[in-house]
């Protein structure tokens, strides 16, 4: 018989918020690859997404994730330690909670230079290069 997981209330996993304590990038990548991670969803821009994705469950609303795009062109996927720093952030957005590892490996997938960890606190953290790849496991 196997432990159940403890129900996630939406704030910062301790070993997460431990690491971006230490302020050191590779510790908060070692953190994320063991902990979940909160990826934001908004409202897709009218027109933003194709016709056949835009609204698969019939809702009226486009959704998507956030990429950030910084203003030397690099691109960076977004994700959040808790609710909190997610609404802080958007108060639309909805959380969509995913094992960090596979947060970091969508990042590395889609071809994105960075995980960008809570991108509206004063702890966030870009994980980018070898960083993110720890990060993926």
């Amino acid at each position: 018989m196997t432990d159940a997981p403890a129900p996630d209330d939406g704030s910062c996993p301790p070993l997460l918020a431990r690491a971006l304590a230490t302020g050191i990038p590779v510790a908060v990548a070692a953190a994320v690859a063991q902990e979940r991670l909160l990826v934001p969803v908004v409202r897709a821009p009218e027109g933003a997404l194709p016709v056949d994705d835009a609204d698969a469950c019939g809702t009226g609303d486009a959704m998507a994730s956030v990429t950030f795009v910084a203003a030397d062109g690099r691109q960076a996927l977004l994700a959040f330690t808790s609710m909190t720093a997610l609404l802080a952030w958007d108060p639309e957005a909805r959380p969509l909670p995913q094992a960090g590892r596979a947060v970091a490996a969508s990042a590395i997938g889609g071809g994105l230079d960075a995980l960008v960890i809570d991108i509206a606190s004063p702890h966030r953290v870009a994980l980018q290069g070898a960083d993110l790849r720890v990060a993926a496991g």
